[in-house]
């Protein structure tokens, strides 16, 4: 990957205030984040993360601190965050956040990929999912949910790595709301078009939780 596509693909917005000051400052900037009592501690002041699963899912992978930073990949490019399983079972949903502007297009499409010795995600697909344009309104920090069907997903094992990739393929690319250093023994990786390979996109990290169970 270039180096001005890096420079595109990493807009970060750090802030080295105090915790209330934090949340302001996002806030602030417009990142427009949606304070409910499943993402906000009241007694810490910070923002959380994520919903917890439904009834029948288990959390089985999660990089989820608050947003400092935001990524963008033109055209069809893909963003990937490789993560280890802490649960077995059927992937069963995605969860992240995306930034979607007015007038822009294209559904979203998430894949869980393979990754290889050296932990980069690779093009073998384990599973795929598809959110409808339509289904996503606009906003600076819209939480979206990929749904995997029961019959055609995959079975995560738990300490096996893998990766979850997201996309928006189109004239618009895609857009999300990331974190700086976010999370540990977890990487970022970026991908100019839906076949090319992958590059690791340092200090980064994509915001995602993976859930298993039906």
């Amino acid at each position: 990957m270039h180096e001005t596509r890096f420079d595109t693909l990493a807009r970060t917005a750090a802030r080295r205030a105090g915790r209330r000051d934090a949340v302001k400052a996002l806030v602030g900037a417009g990142l427009g984040l949606a304070l409910t009592s499943a993402g906000w501690d009241r007694t810490r002041g910070l923002l959380t993360g994520p919903p917890i699963a439904a009834a029948a899912e288990q959390q089985a992978g999660v990089c989820y601190p608050p947003s400092n930073a935001s990524s963008f990949l033109p055209n069809d490019g893909r963003l990937a965050e490789t993560f280890v399983a802490t649960t077995s079972g059927k992937l069963s949903r995605v969860q992240f956040e995306v930034v979607k502007t007015a007038n822009t297009s294209g559904d979203y499409l998430v894949r869980l990929l393979a990754v290889n010795a050296n932990g980069t995600p690779t093009n073998k697909v384990l599973a795929k999912a598809t959110i409808r344009d339509t289904n996503v309104p606009i906003g600076s920090a819209v939480t979206v949910n990929a749904h995997f069907r029961k019959r055609k997903t995959v079975a995560l094992r738990a300490g096996k790595r893998y990766a979850v990739a997201v996309s928006r393929p189109g004239p618009n690319g895609i857009a999300v709301n990331s974190a700086v250093n976010g999370c540990i023994d977890h990487r970022m990786f970026g991908s100019d078009t839906q076949t090319s390979p992958f590059a690791e996109v340092p200090n980064l990290d994509l915001r995602f939780a993976a859930f298993v169970g039906f």
